[in-house]
């Protein structure tokens, strides 16, 4: 399981290990609940081998499908070689939201308590599309003494919410739990 933190920045290679660039976005789909889109800062000096055109005062961007990854480690490793990437370029435009965009939102319960902030993202690159089961919410002091939980119920202040319980992403993000549900929840799974 990767969290955003891992790959943000994360140097982009190709599959005969060119340097494309850094890691500079992850497009999230919201209703399923997928990381479908990776958006790149171009290296400079290769912005016309990827088909893309150089800004006058900033670096390139490329966009491309998570299923062209080839592996994610301590860096990212693309299946192609540096002269057939610019064949997988895909619309930036088409993205429905940033993984940036929902970090450090705040987030309520279904009866609008609020709980926390997005902490981050957790993914499963293993998937197609990268499937994003879970994002981790860091619970506010005020509402962590409010649940009153069990003597080691948890550790730090951080949960795991799966994302089936995310009923929508807005301004906030509006889980489908309530402040009692994510209690039980918690004390259920120690440690979560």
């Amino acid at each position: 399981m990767l969290q955003i933190e891992d790959i943000i920045g994360l140097e982009v290679l190709s599959a005969d290990g060119k340097v494309v660039g850094f890691v500079e976005g992850i497009g999230i789909n919201t209703d399923s609940w997928t990381a479908p889109i990776i958006k790149i800062a171009v290296k400079k000096g290769i912005e016309e081998a990827l088909g893309v055109k150089k800004p006058l005062f900033s670096t390139a961007k490329f966009y491309f499908e998570t299923s062209y990854i080839a592996s994610v480690a301590d860096v990212m490793t693309l299946v192609r070689k540096l002269n057939s990437v610019r064949e997988l370029t895909v619309d930036g435009s088409l993205v429905q939201s940033w993984a940036g965009d929902i970090m450090l939102k705040r987030v309520v319960c279904d009866k609008s308590i609020e709980i926390g902030i997005v902490d981050n993202i957790l993914i499963d690159n293993t998937v197609r599309n990268w499937a994003i089961p879970m994002i981790q919410v860091k619970v506010d002091k005020d509402t962590l003494k409010g649940m009153k939980l069990k003597k080691g119920a948890m550790k730090g202040r951080e949960v795991k919410i799966p994302a089936n319980m995310i009923r929508t992403v807005g301004d906030i993000v509006i889980l489908r739990i309530s402040h009692d549900d994510l209690k039980h929840m918690i004390e259920a799974s120690p440690g979560y």
